[in-house]
C-alpha cells in the first residue's frame, strides 16, 4: 500500500469497519487492523498480513473512480437512430395471470408460463 486507500473507518457498538468506496463495501476489521488504518498503532506483522490479503482481495486501493460508462453506451447512438421507443424486458416467465392488462390473461393459449427468470449477467 504506497498511497492513501480511500476509504472511511468507523466505529460502532458492536465493532470496527471499514468502508471501501471502490469495492463500494463493508468489512470489520480487528482491533488493531483499526487502528493501524486510523494513523494509530504498530505495523505488526499480523496487520502487515491482514492488508495484503486485503488488497490482494481488491480493497484498500488508493484509485479513485473518475467517469463510469455503462457497457452499452457505444451503442446509444444506433439506438436513438433506429428510433427504438421502447423496451420490454421479460424478467419472469412465473405468472399468476392476475394483471389486468396483461393480454396473455384469460384464455390465452400461445404463451407458457413457467418458473424461468432472467439472469443477472
Amino acid at each position: 500500500m504506497i498511497e492513501k486507500p480511500f476509504i472511511h473507518l468507523f466505529k460502532t457498538t458492536k465493532g470496527q469497519y471499514c468502508y471501501d468506496v471502490n469495492k463500494d463495501e463493508i468489512i470489520q476489521l480487528p482491533d488493531d487492523v483499526y487502528m493501524y488504518l486510523a494513523g494509530k498503532g504498530e505495523k505488526t506483522d499480523y496487520v502487515k498480513t491482514y492488508i495484503e490479503q486485503l488488497y490482494e482481495r481488491g480493497y484498500l486501493k488508493s484509485k479513485r473512480v473518475i467517469t463510469t460508462k455503462h457497457p452499452a453506451t457505444d451503442y446509444l447512438s444506433y439506438y436513438y437512430d433506429t428510433k427504438l421507443n421502447f423496451l420490454i424486458l421479460q424478467v419472469t416467465q412465473n405468472c399468476n395471470l392476475r394483471c389486468e392488462y396483461c393480454v396473455y390473461s384469460g384464455n390465452y393459449r400461445t404463451r407458457s408460463h413457467n418458473n424461468k427468470r432472467m439472469s443477472l449477467i
